[in-house]
């Protein structure tokens, strides 16, 4: 019995190696599918990790292409105001040598008979003075001018040449970054379909090329005759006229000779009053400038420096009168002749009627005592001269060139000359070699619509999914895991953007006016970051890059298209 029982315990021994091995067996299965689970994972964050860095490290290159820009457009803007400086100072020279001969005519045409001779003994020697003083820094600052502004604006030139070169030059580079930054994150990882694709827009946007469309940089060249490179030239322009020193934007000064008169009297005769006000000033004003003006030559946008000064015995002269009777206001009128405009307004009734007189420029309101003026351009003063010194009714603001237009005699007529007869201020041509303002590079104010192309770039990697399978353990037979991938391959996208931000909160950054500055290539605040990608980004990326098929998309919804025009796709 005892024998029986032992026997009977043999044979239960070893049933429970069934279970292991079968546990073990499915353990197995698990620790594969986890390998393989895992190491896919792993290989998508690779390939994701490697997309976001080569993104990023392509908009780093741009960013720094659009500092570089900024660096020499403002070494440009730079150069533009040195040279409005070297005009101005032969303006001003000008305007000292002319004093003498202001004060000869004066005294020839007004004061030598009257005086018997007398002013002439006295003004004589003191414009010998400034002849002699004019004289000389003329001969001083004309070379210096002539050969500042070559030098200067051949310097522009090459800034304008270099700054497109190395907007050329970063093209390449991008591309061989991206190349190299994938092969350092992921070496089995390469540009997919859409990647291609999302490249080529990219590159078209950014590279500043002469394509149809948006373009996020655009190479203006003075050469150039169409609306949208006369629209770059003249922002250039007026970037450099607000860098404008105060030297060239407004030279001068003012002196009163006498006290000013404000004086205002009021009389009541029984049921009506009346009121009258008088202000007179007569000063001594110095006025003068430098502009950067359009000169209309129909070769290409061109814009080139003048300066004006001059010295004028300005006076001021406003008048009022007021009429009431019975508490009503009856009338009245105002006159003022101030700065060159006459202008006067009627009032009747209360201003029932109102009549307005002016204002008109162009009324002598002042007695000059010199004028120069000076320009840097190609070709003869008879091209420039109607452009650059027209009659302040013509082209010319009264404002302009630091006020002295608004000196109407001094602009239009300089001694010694016949009585009676008018000429317009001759240009001393300080810079014939110079032509106007040099190509340059700068960003477009509006980005791109649809998010496909600079400032933002899309890339799009993608990594055979059988390269990942071939190494490990494998299973085959019924346990052999089928690759689901989509067109058998691994992918990812990731987007960045090269961003303009000038900071507000750091004294040392933010603008003096406290406004907000938005991109240009004048200022180095240019930064890279990557971004989320929109759905219609990822949308795109599936339908290209992962190669959905539509057909999986008719089995999914009710779709009406016969099945043999989907048949093509892949």
């Amino acid at each position: 019995m005892a024998w029986q029982q032992g026997k009977n315990r043999t044979r239960e021994g070893g049933q429970a190696m069934v279970f292991v091995v079968l546990t073990m067996a499915v353990v197995l299965l698990i620790t594969i599918f986890l390998y393989r689970a895992g190491k896919l994972t792993s290989e998508k964050m690779q390939i994701e990790n490697a997309a976001d860095a080569s993104a990023f490290s392509v908009s780093v290159v741009e960013a720094r292409d659009l500092n570089f820009m900024s660096y020499t457009n403002r070494a440009i803007c730079a150069n533009e105001v040195a040279i409005g400086q070297l005009v101005g100072l032969a303006s001003w020279a000008a305007h000292i040598r002319s004093i003498s001969d202001f004060l000869n005519f004066f005294n020839t045409t007004f004061l030598a008979a009257p005086t018997l001779g007398i002013s002439t003994a006295i003004i004589e020697p003191i414009a010998a003075v400034f002849e002699t003083v004019g004289g000389v820094l003329q001969s001083a600052v004309k070379p210096i001018a002539k050969y500042g502004v070559k030098v200067l604006y051949n310097i522009d030139k090459v800034y304008g040449l270099a700054e497109q070169g190395f907007h050329g030059v970063s093209v390449i580079f991008m591309l061989t970054t991206l190349d190299d930054t994938i092969r350092q994150n992921d070496p089995g990882a390469s540009i997919s379909d859409f990647g291609l694709v999302s490249l080529i827009g990219h590159i078209l946007t950014y590279g500043a090329l002469p394509l149809p469309g948006h373009r996020f940089t655009t190479n203006y060249s003075p050469t150039k005759a169409d609306a949208e490179n006369q629209t770059g030239m003249e922002r250039l322009a007026a970037t450099i006229r607000a860098s404008r020193d105060p030297f060239s934007r407004e030279r001068g000064w003012s002196i009163p000779l006498f006290p000013p008169i404000h004086q205002c009297a009021e009389i009541d005769i029984v049921v009506a009053s009346a009121k009258g006000c008088l202000d007179i000033e007569i000063n001594l004003e110095k006025l003068g400038g430098s502009e950067l003006r359009y000169v209309d030559d129909s070769t290409g946008t061109h814009f080139s420096w003048s300066g004006t000064d001059v010295v004028a015995l300005e006076a001021w002269l406003g008048v009022f009168f007021q009429l009431k009777a019975l508490g009503v206001d009856v009338g009245s009128i105002s006159v003022t002749l101030k700065d060159g405009t006459f202008d006067a307004d009627v009032e009747i009734l209360g201003g029932l009627i109102s009549l307005d007189f002016g204002p008109f420029p162009g009324v002598p309101t002042g007695i000059p005592f010199s004028a120069g003026a000076a320009q840097a351009a190609a070709g003869a003063a008879t091209l420039l001269q109607p452009q650059m010194l027209a009659d302040p009714l013509g082209d010319v603001p009264l404002d302009s060139y630091g006020g002295s237009p608004k000196s109407i005699i001094a602009w239009n007529a300089v001694p010694p000359m016949p009585p009676g007869i008018v000429m317009q201020m001759p240009l001393n041509d300080v810079a014939p070699d110079y032509k106007g303002l040099p190509r340059y590079t700068d960003t477009q104010p509006d980005a791109s619509k649809y998010g496909f192309g600079a400032p933002y770039l899309l890339i799009g990697l993608v990594k055979e999914s059988s390269d990942i399978n071939a190494t490990g353990p494998q299973q085959t037979g019924q346990l052999q895991l089928d690759d689901k991938s989509a067109d058998g391959e691994v992918a990812a996208i990731a987007k960045s953007e090269v961003y303009f931000n000038r900071a507000k909160d750091l004294s040392y950054f933010a603008r003096a006016d406290g406004d907000t500055e938005y991109g240009s290539a004048f200022n180095p605040y240019w930064q890279a970051r990557l971004v989320d990608s929109s759905y219609a980004d990822r949308l795109i990326a599936m339908l290209i890059q992962q190669k959905t098929v539509f057909l999986t998309l008719s089995g999914s919804f009710p779709l009406s298209l016969p099945h043999d025009l989907l048949s093509f796709l892949p």
